[in-house]
């Protein structure tokens, strides 16, 4: 197991969740250095895009923290990836850059705008390989929850559950949108397991951990059942991370 993650809990809220041959207890198994990168730069065009003029900024600032929680998370598992990740050495710079775009509300207009564009414009040139000079260093003790809030993670999670019923939702849906599938499949699977580790509240909870173990479980079933064309066990486990998520959500959403 890599340095972030924690071992899988040895009991799960149910008893029903599609069996993979991935157990999730690294991240290797639970996402590849390419579909890492993709979604990152999936963040990026967004930010881009929603961050030049401070009326495209108004209409996305309700999504910019989530993406951003994202990001971050990313970062860290990229830090952590036993695979090559081509920015790996500057992804602590990338992590703490993502977190100070979250470091406080948002309010409409040019301030927060012009903040973040300047955080997004190092954010972009670290990526590159030319982080600007004078970026401060991250403080060490950081983890994943001092960056990525949980309930932003979980929007995210929510974002790709949405998009595979709403694009995916037939046969042959799913096996033209299998790439894609694929991918939301590897997010879903690797947040949840980020909102397992030290620092969220829930490390020593086995029931949130098996809440959230079964639907690591369902993603990489999705993920595979994409793979192969296998529909029926793609519907299945799509309604099983939909049961865990509202069964989870109805004890903790209060927490």
């Amino acid at each position: 197991t890599s340095p972030g993650m924690v071992e899988a809990p040895t009991t799960t809220a149910g008893n029903d969740t599609p069996s993979t041959a991935a157990s999730g207890d690294s991240w290797v198994e639970l996402i590849s250095e390419t579909e890492l990168d993709n979604e990152v730069k999936t963040i990026r065009n967004y930010l881009n895009e929603n961050l030049q003029s401070v009326s495209n900024y108004n209409s996305a600032m309700l999504m910019i923290p989530p993406k951003a929680a994202t990001l971050g998370a990313l970062a860290g598992v990229a830090m952590e990836h036993p695979n090559a990740v081509s920015w790996k050495d500057d992804a602590k710079y990338v992590r703490n850059l993502a977190k100070q775009m979250n470091a406080d509300t948002l309010r409409s207009g040019p301030k927060d705008q012009k903040r973040l564009l300047g955080l997004y414009e190092s954010v972009s040139d670290t990526l590159n390989r030319s982080p600007p000079a004078g970026l401060e260093e991250p403080p060490e003790s950081d983890g994943f929850s001092e960056v990525s809030e949980m309930r932003l993670l979980m929007h995210r999670m929510e974002e790709s559950e949405k998009r595979m019923k709403t694009e995916a939702g037939t046969d042959s849906a799913m096996a033209s949108r299998k790439e894609m599938v694929a991918h939301e499949a590897a997010i879903m699977a690797t947040l949840a397991k980020i909102v397992t580790l030290p620092g969220y509240g829930y490390e020593d909870d086995d029931k949130f951990k098996g809440y959230a173990l079964d639907v690591v479980k369902s993603a990489l079933a999705i993920k595979a059942a994409a793979e192969s064309n296998d529909f029926a066990t793609y519907e299945l486990s799509l309604t099983k991370v939909s049961t865990t998520c509202n069964n989870c959500h109805s004890e903790y959403k209060n927490n």
